[in-house]
């Protein structure tokens, strides 16, 4: 049988390694979760924006029953490293050309 995850959770007071050692709480973390809705309401974020990302994949989520839980801290770093690429000409008034 393969094992999924390096760590065994048997339990928070007994948790082990493959290995056969203890781990710490260092050791085993769990992901803080959160609805699409909750995550816009913390980040300041549109709903429809933390929802195309979700389906996009750009962001760390699982569905859960009906609805998506989002990695609120996956987020976080995404927003972090994720840069905007500007033109030269972003800001001027540019004309259009008519038919």
């Amino acid at each position: 049988m393969q094992k999924i995850s390096k760590y065994i959770p048997t339990g928070r007071a007994n948790a082990t390694t493959e290995d056969g050692e203890r781990m710490t709480d260092n050791d085993f973390r769990v992901p803080r979760m959160r609805s699409i809705k909750e995550t816009a309401e913390l980040f300041g974020l549109p709903l429809h924006f933390i929802r195309q990302k979700v389906n996009n994949g750009e962001i760390v989520a699982v569905r859960a029953g009906r609805r998506f839980l989002v990695n609120i801290d996956k987020l976080a770093e995404y927003l972090d490293t994720c840069t905007i690429s500007q033109e030269s000409n972003s800001g001027k008034i540019q004309p259009i050309s008519l038919r």
